[in-house]
Formats: C-alpha cells, sequence, structure tokens
C-alpha cells in the first residue's frame, strides 16, 4: 500500500490508470480514489474561468497549458491582462485562441508580453501538445 498526493492520483488517471488500480494501489475504494482525482481537477481548474466553462485541458499549446497547469491562481483573465494591458474585451478571444479556434487574436508585438507573463520562449510556449500535434488545427 502506498499513500499518493492528489496530485500524484490526477497524474496517474491522466496516464491511464483506472481508478480500480489506483484504489488497490492506495487501499482505498475507487470512490475515494475518484474523490480524490476530481478534487485535483477542482484545484486545477481554480480560478480560470470555470464559471464560463473553460478548461485548461483542452488548451492546445504545450507551453501555454503547462503555465497555467503550474499556477494554479492564475486566471484566463489575468493572463489576458498581462499580454494586452486590459481583459474584459479580449477574454472570450483569449479563450479561443487557447483552445485553437482562432490564431488571428495575436499580434508579433504580443508575443514578447506572453514570454514575458509565462517565463518561456517562443517555441516553449507555441509548441503544439502531443494529442493535438497530429490534428489540423
Amino acid at each position: 500500500m502506498i499513500k499518493l498526493t492528489n496530485k500524484e492520483l490526477y497524474e496517474w488517471r491522466q496516464r491511464g490508470a483506472t481508478y480500480q488500480e489506483m484504489a488497490d494501489a492506495e487501499g482505498i475504494s475507487r470512490q475515494a480514489v475518484h474523490q480524490k482525482v476530481k478534487a485535483h481537477e477542482r484545484k486545477l481548474m481554480g480560478k480560470r474561468g470555470r464559471i464560463n466553462g473553460f478548461n485548461i485541458n483542452k488548451i492546445v499549446y504545450k507551453g501555454i497549458y503547462e503555465y497555467f497547469r503550474d499556477n494554479v491562481d492564475e486566471t484566463v483573465y489575468g493572463f489576458t491582462q498581462k499580454v494586452f494591458g486590459h481583459s474584459q474585451q479580449k477574454i472570450q478571444c483569449v479563450k479561443r485562441f487557447l483552445l485553437g479556434e482562432s490564431e488571428s487574436l495575436f499580434k508579433v508585438h504580443h508575443v514578447p508580453n506572453m514570454m514575458e507573463a509565462t517565463g518561456k520562449s517562443f517555441d516553449e510556449l507555441f509548441e503544439l501538445r502531443e494529442m493535438y500535434s497530429n490534428e489540423t488545427l
């Protein structure tokens, strides 16, 4: 029997483990594992526009996804404000861009702001996540 954090259980689930496999390893019920995984998902979603239905797992760009994943308190609103200097008018456009639905929003002069906000290079920011790399956006 091992003790895993909610985050570790979540990551294990993302790699394809079943709730039963995790429950057996933890020595707890499937339902308890499910609750722990969902608790971590809620933490990940945090203030990220969950009310507006935004899900970071659907972000197509690896570096931007990692930024939101690693900065649990960051919001799409806050990110938009860092990149554009204002956000209310642009937030829906940013969400569509992050989901790969629109590339016209960002201009060349926004890229340095994104790099500064995330601490990532251009290549790191805009590499497609593996699940999206074989798709045409």
